[in-house]
């Protein structure tokens, strides 16, 4: 009788459970989300037959679905994840870089160039950063506003000694360098913090960002304030004082964590709490919170709004902007003491239709380092104001094909090519209950059977370029002509650039821009 191998049996049934074991506990049909690899996992690839309309399993994909969903994936990658970060010290994501004494630095938007120069920001993006910020501040001056472009340094601009390359800092950043050529080329009040960080750190403020995470700590945005509150003071917006704080000590888990592949694979750090008698209250209901909220959801990037309220004081105000403005590092709620009506959206680019809500008396708008070159490069949505001497001098007369060369489809999204709606006349009914009116159709230059090469709106005095060169086939179908494809345009003002006005003007400027057209007239009626 032949004896039994005892750790053959245990062996043969180890080995069977580990190939059976992750079969059998698998998500057959995959598509969850992995928060260590921060992305969905692959579905189980069943696709429609086109020509049976039957379901069928393609072989094509079915090895990423099997990889992705196997029983037991997650736990195999967090004792690797932990492995290469704790026993080889080597980070597990492309978007971290290990840094010196415990500091971690996000890679992504070119963010760790910003401390060695590398960062891609020319000369002539500084001239369109230019053009575009006194376009923004032209207009609020125009209605009687104040606006104020927000700069916050990146990590490494504060803690380059900390990066693993050494300390290869430079004395100019993007945010010295953007905040001195607006300075110097525009009159835009613009406030660099990195000033008030750097100020505060060689001061022995302490520690000003997290370690663990991108972002301001709680005493870093109290020194950003402090320092957006004096700036605030110089230009004549405010007169009161800043808000007096104290700091406790309390822990903060960074977003590194789950970025590396395990949210536990970094401990909490300590971390400043600040502390002070709040006068301005949160509004989390009503019909303005609803308003606001509908306004993020339609321009933000849907991580909420804020209101606030503040009745013992007179402005109201608003600031846009990134992460680095969220309430969780409370730069909205100290702005909020000095507001009566004070606004945090997540919104990325400055729009007066955001305005309709609050109609703020301030506007802030902040930009994080990183993303100087991707944000302030973008048109706002606000009138750009112009002068007769953008202008040609040479006056012609326009071909009268349509009205003029031109048409204007409708205003605020009202069709004016509806019955009951006259050419060349606009009912002030369309846009006397809005804050902004926004007018949207076509024109071209059709001496050359081209698309012009500006166009502005005159409204009293003021003359407002167009944003021209907008997608419309329908054009180019009409007229049977590829050329005229781009000849749409749209051009958004407040409604106080027509009070007392009985006309408004379309000025086209022709396909070479050595000369411009007879003005369309458009009347507005009771």
């Amino acid at each position: 009788m032949r004896k039994v191998n005892v750790f053959k049996i245990i062996f043969l049934f180890l080995f069977t459970a580990v190939i059976i074991v992750p079969v059998a506990t698998m998500d057959v049909l995959g598509g969850g989300y992995s928060p260590i690899e921060q992305r969905n996992l692959a579905v189980f690839p069943l696709n429609k037959n086109n020509e049976t309309g039957k379901l069928e399993v393609s072989k094509v994909g079915v090895s990423d679905w099997i990889s992705d969903n196997i029983g037991f994936r997650n736990e195999l990658l967090k004792l690797c994840v932990n492995f290469k970060y704790k026993a080889l010290g080597q980070s597990t994501s492309e978007k971290i870089l290990i840094g010196k004494d415990g500091w971690l630095f996000y890679t992504m938007d070119n963010n760790t160039k910003i401390a060695i120069g590398e960062y891609p920001l020319t000369d002539e993006d500084l001239k369109i950063i230019a053009q575009n910020q006194q376009c923004i501040s032209d207009y609020y001056k125009s209605v009687g506003k104040f606006y104020i472009l927000m700069l916050t340094p990146s990590k490494v601009s504060i803690y380059s000694e900390y990066l693993p390359m050494g300390n290869k800092n430079i004395d100019k950043t993007p945010v010295d360098i953007v905040a001195e050529y607006l300075r110097e080329n525009t009159d835009v009040v613009v406030y660099n913090a990195k000033d008030a960080l750097l100020e505060a750190k060689n001061d022995g403020a302490g520690q000003l960002y997290h370690k663990t995470d991108t972002h301001l700590n709680e005493k870093g945005a109290y020194y950003t304030y402090k320092g957006l509150h004096q700036t605030m003071l110089d230009n004549g917006i405010l007169n009161d004082k800043v808000v007096e704080v104290t700091f406790g000590q309390g822990e903060y888990k960074g977003e590194f964590s789950s970025m590396l592949g395990d949210s536990n694979i970094l401990p909490s750090e300590e971390a400043p709490v600040i502390n002070w008698n709040m006068q301005s209250i949160e509004i989390q209901d009503g019909l303005l919170y609803s308003a606001v909220q509908e306004k993020e959801n339609q321009y933000g990037t849907h991580q909420g709004a804020n209101l606030f309220s503040n009745p013992s004081k007179l402005l109201t105000a608003q600031i846009y902007g990134d992460s680095q403005i969220e309430v969780i590092r409370k730069i909205p709620q100290l702005l909020s003491e000095h507001f009566s009506t004070f606004v945090k959206y997540s919104v990325r680019n400055v729009s007066i239709t955001v305005d309709d809500v609050v109609n703020p008396d301030v506007v802030i708008f902040s930009c994080s380092e990183r993303f100087i070159n991707p944000l302030l490069l973008q048109q706002a949505n606000v009138p750009y104001l112009s002068d007769e001497n953008d202008l040609p001098k040479n006056i012609i007369s326009c071909k009268d094909i349509s009205y003029k060369d031109m048409w204007l489809d409708n205003v605020n999204s009202i069709d004016l090519n509806t019955e009951g709606y006259i050419t060349g006349q606009i009912p002030k009914k369309l846009y006397q209950d809005a804050q902004t009116v926004f007018f949207n159709g076509w024109a071209a230059d059709f001496n050359v059977n081209m698309p012009l090469s500006a166009l502005y709106l005159k409204a009293g005095d003021k003359i407002i370029r167009c944003q021209y060169g907008i997608e419309r086939t329908s054009v180019s179908d009409f007229f049977q002509n590829e050329n005229l494809k781009m000849t749409g345009f749209n051009v958004t003002i407040p409604k106080t650039y027509l009070d007392g006005v009985d006309k408004i003007e379309f000025i086209q400027v022709g396909y070479d821009g050595s000369y411009r057209f007879e003005a369309v007239e458009y009347t507005l009626i009771d």
